[in-house]
């Protein structure tokens, strides 16, 4: 898990700092000054390991209920094959009413 503290003044780095000590997957990123959500999301995206990658805020601003589990995510299901010789278009990254984003 990739934490990201957007240079917080409320002691979330400490927090973060805390919680990795005690959880070895928890990995902390924080920033030198406040970039915004938008440039946290971008970094943590492009710092991400995994192969979904999810997103949540600190204040609860999007609801952890809304996340699905790994085995339920859009993301994983198959796509139905197609019998057409027409090309297919160019495939992007499924986005999920739920801040999910595939990695990679």
């Amino acid at each position: 898990m990739l934490a990201i503290d957007d240079a917080s003044t409320d002691g979330t780095l400490e927090v973060l700092h805390a919680a990795a000590e005690r959880f070895p997957h928890v990995r902390v990123l924080p920033f030198r000054r406040n970039g915004g959500s938008g440039t946290a999301r971008r970094i943590g995206t492009l710092q991400a390991r995994g192969t979904v990658v999810v997103w949540t805020d600190a204040d609860m601003t999007y609801p952890n209920e809304r996340i699905p589990e790994p085995g339920a995510h859009p993301a994983r299901r198959r796509e139905p094959t197609t019998r057409s010789s027409a090309p297919a278009p160019p495939r992007r990254a499924p986005t999920g009413s739920c801040g999910c984003r595939r990695s990679g």
